[in-house]
């Protein structure tokens, strides 16, 4: 694995909402147009000039938009996610591990904490966190929005996930 600083950070323009929350869990650094607010008609100039400002790649369906600069911007030729997911992979942008080391909601790092330092604001917040199955499980959560993380079924089924549009695919 590169090491962060070296890896590649994103911005999805609104076309590519789904990608963005992908694109965090498996660890990269996304920002997503869906967080600015809305009725900017020079968004895509936004967008253009945070990923020139912040060292991102512009992921868009927008083919018009990734004809601005194909410098900062990649054009995504599928619809579907699957389908963009494999075009990131494929170009060697992204690598299928999903490493859940960044919020899915808000970007942010994930931080280990212990079922015992979370049972506080659990107690207080039931709904956030259904529980775990021992108290050596590994937890993370989002220090932002509070949102925690952990190994169970629901991983398993994303890697697996990963796996089939990365390498069982044929296309």
């Amino acid at each position: 694995m590169t090491s962060r600083s070296s890896e590649p950070r994103f911005i999805c323009d609104r076309m590519a909402g789904s990608l963005c929350k992908f694109l965090r869990l498996l660890g990269y650094d996304t920002l997503n147009a869906n967080d600015l607010p809305l009725g900017n008609l020079k968004e895509d100039t936004t967008l253009l000039r945070n990923a020139e400002k912040e060292n991102r790649i512009l992921l868009t369906r927008d083919a018009e938009l990734s004809r601005r600069d194909q410098n900062l911007v990649r054009y995504l030729s599928g619809e579907r996610l699957d389908d963009q997911i494999r075009q990131l992979v494929r170009t060697g942008l992204v690598k299928p591990d999903l490493r859940l080391t960044r919020c899915s909601v808000c970007n942010n790092q994930l931080v280990p904490v212990s079922a015992t330092t979370l049972s506080k604001y659990l107690n207080e917040n039931p709904d956030i966190f259904p529980g775990s199955s021992s108290d050596d499980e590994k937890i993370t959560w989002c220090r932002h929005c509070k949102k925690a993380y952990w190994e169970g079924s629901h991983t398993r089924k994303m890697r697996e996930q990963i796996h089939q549009i990365c390498f069982l695919s044929d296309d």
